[in-house]
């Protein structure tokens, strides 16, 4: 009878044990551009700059710098599923709190109505980005130090960009016309990973740091103009506010439809937090 009742005894402590499955997650990180960077539609680096030839507006110099949209200081939220002690899967929200601002300069190109000769100054950077990052943990089973191992996909919920263009013209007496837009993404899926580890600091409560790695490009889907302004008695541009420019893999080109191109939220990160037991 002692045989039967001691592991049965032992099966409803371990059951005990391991109810508080549910476990929330709360932490920051700093994040930094992973990839070299691509080009806009219209040639401009993201980060850097170029300066072209007023005679024939070819390149004559540049410096092109790596870019993400996710880079910056982020905030992470979640909440995790232990399956076993050494398997756990985990929902988090990765979360762009003050992102990286990127400024790009060109000299002597022409202006939008090709008319004149023109310096550029763009800068852009992502409104709140929020990636969803559903995941597989794995981790060791010690009672103080746990080393784990996360691997998961990166779901885009939000990934607005806002573009600000500052143009002075050169051939009318230096004048400046601004323009105002944001950016939408197209849906794409990428896939995130993660290293680190988890100290005991209480009953049911870790610290945690971790250094993460997130592959994610998004292709452009509209450009929608949101103010211009100008010194110039007529704007020089038609991109007036309203105006929106979609962006595709097929059709005809004009003004307003232009071919799509792939937009940088590649990142590395240091991250560290707190999780605790979901009583």
């Amino acid at each position: 009878m002692k045989k039967i009742v001691l592991p049965a005894i032992l099966l409803c402590i371990s059951t005990q044990v391991f109810a508080q499955k549910w476990y929330a997650i709360a932490g920051f990180g700093l994040a930094i551009p992973q990839a070299s960077q691509t080009l806009d539609i219209q040639g401009n680096p993201y980060n850097g700059n170029a300066t072209y030839s007023p005679v024939n507006d070819s390149i004559s110099s540049y410096s092109i710098k790596k870019a993400s949209f996710s880079s910056g200081f982020k905030g992470i939220v979640g909440v995790g599923y232990n399956i076993s002690p050494n398997i756990s899967v985990e929902v988090i929200a990765d979360m762009g709190i003050a992102t990286t601002k990127y400024s790009s300069e060109e000299d002597n190109v022409l202006s939008f109505n090709k008319a004149y000769l023109a310096n550029n100054k763009t800068t852009e950077f992502a409104k709140f980005p929020v990636m969803l990052i559903p995941s597989v943990v794995f981790q060791t089973a010690k009672p103080k130090l746990n080393i784990y191992g996360r691997l998961g996909i990166v779901i885009p919920v939000h990934n607005k960009i806002s573009i600000d263009v500052m143009s002075e013209y050169q051939s009318v007496n230096f004048n400046t016309e601004e323009i105002a837009s944001d950016l939408t993404t197209r849906f794409n899926m990428g896939f995130a990973g993660a290293f680190g580890c988890k100290y005991l600091l209480a009953k049911g409560v870790h610290l945690w740091a971790e250094f993460s790695y997130m592959s994610i490009s998004l292709y452009a889907k509209q450009t929608t103009i949101t103010s211009h302004t100008t010194t110039q008695s007529q704007p020089i541009t038609s991109l007036l506010p309203g105006t929106t420019i979609t962006y595709g893999f097929s059709g005809q080109a004009s003004a307003t439809t232009q071919p799509t191109f792939s937009v940088p939220f590649s990142n590395m990160g240091l991250n560290a937090g707190i999780n605790f037991d979901i009583k």
